[in-house]
């Protein structure tokens, strides 16, 4: 008895061409998500407040935080 492996699948079930599409839906999407990060950390409205355990987080951290937020609704439907 034989078994064929299909090559083209990853073992989570998922296509290398839909891992592909979210991963650079991930990067893209980090990158916009960077500029307003960089401009709301900038702007003289949010100087001197306390946001608690978001006052420590990096900028990376917050762009991070927004883009995990949005990238899950771009694959619904």
């Amino acid at each position: 008895m034989a078994f064929h492996a299909d090559t083209h699948r990853r073992p989570g079930g998922r296509p290398r061409s839909e891992l592909w599409e979210f991963r650079v839906a991930v990067a893209l999407t980090f990158v916009v998500m960077l500029v307003p990060t960089v401009f709301s950390r900038l702007s003289f409205l949010h100087w001197g407040e306390s946001k608690g355990d978001d006052a420590h987080r990096s900028i990376f951290h917050e762009a991070r935080a927004r883009t995990d937020q949005i990238v899950p609704f771009m694959f619904m439907g």
